[in-house]
């Protein structure tokens, strides 16, 4: 099950936005690497919603 935002390692997230910003520079104009922690809020919120429409999904069969 995917963690939400508030639960994850922050050593990890720093280190995902670390890489990044070596594999898309412009993103280190960015205080706080904001936009990456925007997108990565969204995907794990996705997956938390997908994850529970599976198990609903099968709790029904």
């Amino acid at each position: 099950m995917t963690a939400p935002y508030g639960k994850q390692d922050q050593r990890k997230i720093n280190l995902v936005c670390q890489l990044a910003c070596q594999r898309e520079q412009r993103l280190l104009v960015y205080q706080g690497f904001w936009p990456i922690k925007d997108f990565l809020k969204v995907m794990l919120h996705r997956n938390i919603i997908r994850e529970g429409s599976r198990a609903r999904s099968k709790s029904r069969l």
